[in-house]
């Protein structure tokens, strides 16, 4: 690349100025939105409005460039048309020679580093001095609109694949109901209406309570535990899970799980339902976490029995069967009485290869769009210092001005 680069700080490169302190009385107007760190990372979140007069400085429009300093750090273009910033964000402007993309893009990735270097304890924050000190490498302004450009289409490709895994998750939804619950029988490729019997899950299966662990029992390196957090919609999350020892495990050995085991959590968000794969084979299973077994094979496929626990009747009948304490739980015995209705077993097959086939593909765009984003930080890395060559003949969509 050029020997134009320029070792500089994000403090050389833009002006920060901090959003209006707003009290609490003043958040009961109706005349402009006021954008909070909130409202700022979640587009669908309620928005307070203002009426008082604010200095120009803080008013905001499509196109200006936001960062949070204070809980969240993160940098994003606003597009959400005019409004009134909050303390706790900046406004940044940044200064002649700097494009305002490459400056996002600074910002965005210098997050991790600033992240080490916050202060305070009930809400973490980095300093101005600390933001603006952060060195970043600046190079030649039509350079920055190439990388900008690069990351627009990496972005974009992103999104795109987020998008198309949305679509298919909200498919997958709606499918379920509709070929679990039993209106979708066309043809009676499904059996007839009139095929489809009555049962309630306890004529189906057996669902247990998992292995009561203590929090002595944790260690570091053992075999892994399946907590109630752990348990998502249709996935186990790894992040954060414990682990016991050997001999622990062998007490808790009736606990084990095997892939395809079914897991619903019993406490807490009740209902969430998720799959064992490979993965978590031979890990065991906490109290609190549901753990279908004994399926009754001859009359209902352990696959369809998967995605007629996500169907919105079975989900109904969770949260109307369990109890409220300081969390919501539902008991076995609770559970086991929710009715259903079932097809024949050729029908149930079928349906589960079917919905299967949905929740492959929703699998598959999560893995292309995990590989894709650890990719975009690579390339912006190599990107923002200067250790990228561009293709012979790279030519920017964006416009470049001298």
């Amino acid at each position: 690349m050029s020997d134009e680069w320029v070792e500089t700080t994000l403090g050389e490169v833009a002006n920060y100025i901090n959003g209006y302190p707003f009290k609490p009385a003043d958040l009961s107007g109706s005349r402009l939105p006021v954008i909070r760190i909130k409202q700022l990372l979640d587009p669908s979140a309620d928005v307070d409005y203002t009426d008082v007069d604010v200095p120009d400085k803080v008013l905001i429009s499509d196109g200006d460039l936001i960062f949070s300093w204070s809980g969240s750090l993160a940098s994003r273009i606003w597009d959400r048309g005019a409004a009134a910033l909050n303390q706790h964000l900046f406004r940044v402007v940044e200064r002649p020679g700097v494009s305002r993309g490459w400056l996002h893009l600074a910002l965005d990735h210098a997050v991790t580093d600033l992240m080490e270097k916050t202060h305070g304890t009930t809400m973490k924050h980095v300093t101005k001095g600390v933001l603006e000190s952060h060195r970043v490498t600046l190079p030649p302004l039509a350079v920055q609109r190439r990388i900008v450009d690069l990351m627009a289409h990496l972005d974009n490709h992103l999104a795109n694949l987020r998008a198309e895994r949305e679509a298919l998750v909200m498919a997958r939804t709606l499918f379920i109901d509709e070929l679990t619950c039993g209106p979708l029988s066309i043809g009676g490729r499904f059996g007839a209406l009139d095929e489809w019997q009555e049962r309630s899950i306890g004529n189906l299966c057996t669902i247990k309570s998992g292995y009561a662990f203590k929090s002595s029992d944790w260690i570091e390196g053992g075999t892994p535990v399946i907590q109630i957090g752990n348990v998502k919609d249709f996935r186990i999350d790894s992040e954060s899970m414990k682990s016991v020892s050997e001999e622990i495990a062998e007490s808790a050995k009736r606990f084990r799980v095997v892939n395809g085991d079914i897991l619903v959590a019993m406490t807490g968000n009740v209902g969430t339902v998720a799959r064992v794969t490979a993965l978590e084979e031979g890990f065991l299973v906490n109290q609190r976490v549901g753990l279908i077994t004994e399926c009754q094979t001859d009359q209902v496929d352990p696959d369809w029995l998967f995605f007629l626990l996500k169907s919105s009747p079975c989900q109904e009948g969770m949260r109307g069967r369990s109890k409220k304490s300081i969390q919501a739980n539902i008991s076995p015995t609770e559970f086991h009485g929710i009715p259903v209705r079932i097809p024949p077993l050729p029908a149930q097959r079928e349906i589960a290869a079917l919905l299967g086939a949905i929740s492959d593909d929703v699998r598959t765009l999560d893995v292309e769009a995990a590989g894709l984003s650890d990719a975009r930080t690579v390339v912006l890395t190599r990107l923002l210092s200067n250790s990228f060559d561009f293709p012979a003949g790279y030519d920017s969509l964006l416009v470049e001005v001298a």
